[in-house]
């Protein structure tokens, strides 16, 4: 309910430092910020002894989910078709993910979004693509 968000995010924002690093890490690589953050949410909610309830809302690109009328995607899982952790370089990042394609389902929704990027930030020629 839109009357708890100030609460649940001031919640949010205590169980979040929880996870915190005293220090940065020693050595750069990829950091799970992103993982602490959802467990932050979940702690939040619990925290406040509130009960979740699942919404149509949202729908996860898992077990051959449908888009359908969900009012978000959470991209999760890939496949042969898209997997977006082939592109994790910065050439990749670049050049590669704006010409993605998939036929069907979520995937093929992601990459009809990454397209849509690309054409709102006129990208005509996209970086990489000679």
């Amino acid at each position: 309910p839109s009357g708890l968000r100030a609460e649940l995010a001031d919640e949010w924002l205590r169980c979040e430092e929880l996870f915190a690093p005293d220090e940065p890490p020693a050595e750069p690589g990829p950091q799970l910020n992103w993982l602490s953050t959802m467990w932050a949410l979940v702690f939040a909610v619990l925290r406040r002894g509130w009960k979740p309830v699942v919404t149509d809302l949202g729908v996860a690109n898992f077990k051959g989910a449908q888009v359908g009328d969900a009012a978000f995607i959470h991209y999760c899982y890939g496949d042969d078709e898209f997997e977006k952790r082939r592109y994790m370089t910065e050439d990749d990042a670049e050049a590669r993910v704006w010409r993605a394609a998939a036929s069907a389902g979520i995937d093929a929704v992601v990459c009809e979004r990454l397209r849509a990027a690309a054409e709102y930030y006129d990208l005509r020629e996209i970086p990489g693509s000679r």
